[in-house]
């Protein structure tokens, strides 16, 4: 696929500039409001549904802890957690493989303070909840998923 045309989560949708040399990082106070947690939502919806593993990725912070009962059964960490976009990466490679029909249908966007949890069902009837906590440069930074069933 072009880049031109590539889906992405860059921090540049939320209105984030580069910080760089001397420039002073945002308040983080501020940053929430400023944020736009539609748009972190839909980039994500999005890139799933184009099943496009690099523009997933780009909507997480290399240091993200995520956790879920899929990374227990899957993985076998009796935590349920990964750490960092390489571990994240690996589950959702395997995801795509285990579910070749893979969609998700939005059912609510939550906004909360620094991110939001998004209710959607998957494309096997099974509702999930994913609770992102966004950082400074709108990228997900630390997720729970919860699910209304086992899910493989």
């Amino acid at each position: 696929m072009p880049s031109e045309h590539r889906l992405r989560c860059p921090a540049t949708m939320f209105g984030f500039a580069e910080v760089a040399g001397d420039v002073e990082p945002p308040e983080q106070e501020g940053i929430v409001e400023a944020m736009d947690l539609r748009a972190h939502a839909d980039a994500w919806l999005a890139a799933w549904k184009a099943r496009d593993l690099d523009a997933i990725m780009a909507c997480y912070a290399d240091d993200v802890d995520f956790a879920a009962s899929t990374v227990a059964r899957r993985w076998g960490r009796h935590d349920g957690r990964l750490h960092g976009r390489t571990e994240l990466r690996r589950h959702f490679e395997l995801g795509l493989e285990l579910a070749p029909d893979l969609s998700f249908t939005e059912e609510a966007l939550l906004p909360g303070p620094g991110g939001y949890a998004l209710l959607y069902r998957r494309e096997n009837g099974n509702r999930v909840l994913d609770v992102v906590e966004l950082n400074q440069h709108g990228q997900a930074a630390r997720v729970r998923a919860f699910y209304e069933h086992q899910q493989r």
